[in-house]
């Protein structure tokens, strides 16, 4: 079963060629969300997706929520640039998604986390989000109060992309 959202972010375009063929280790996500918005379902939820490299969890995650490639579904971001800056497009779909996730799986928003958050070294992933806690913040608070209109009935989760003006300062 899933208990959790990573999220991660890669400005490359080729991260997950690079990262195989390279390197020789496997990299993959669960979903990944374009420039565009788009969001595309690599591998399916109850699928295991490898997002973070095993013996770089710190402990107290793994004990809260084991293995993260096993229990979390991962959430690749596309980044407008090496700052790792993400575009309004590409937030609001994230909104979207995590606000439906948290329903359909009972999760907290809370329960959103970041490739840092379990990372002993620290791993700057999502960089923007590690290095503007305050945007982390706006993010969490927008994917809970979307997913509270959701599940009121509110918002029709395939369309929700396009009532999020809102949230424009979170890119």
């Amino acid at each position: 079963s899933r208990y959790a959202i990573i999220l991660e972010s890669c400005y490359e375009k080729k991260y997950f060629d690079k990262d195989t063929l390279v390197v020789k280790r496997y990299g993959s996500s669960n979903y990944i969300i374009g420039l565009q918005g788009e969001i595309l379902q690599i591998i399916p939820d109850d699928e295991v997706s490898w997002h973070v490299h095993g013996p770089d969890v710190k402990d107290d995650m793994f004990l809260k929520y084991g293995f993260p490639n096993d229990t979390m579904i991962s959430v690749e971001l596309c980044t407008i640039d090496s700052d790792g800056r993400f575009n309004l497009a590409t937030i609001n779909s994230l909104i979207t998604l995590c606000s439906a996730k948290i329903n359909q799986y009972g999760f907290l928003s809370s329960d959103i986390l970041r490739h840092f958050d379990f990372s002993k070294k620290g791993k700057d992933c999502p960089r923007w989000y590690v290095n503007h806690t305050d945007d982390w913040e706006k993010l969490i608070n927008a994917v809970d109060q979307v997913a509270r209109i959701m599940r009121g009935g509110l918002l029709d989760e395939t369309r929700g992309r396009d009532f999020y003006p809102l949230w424009s300062g979170l890119c």
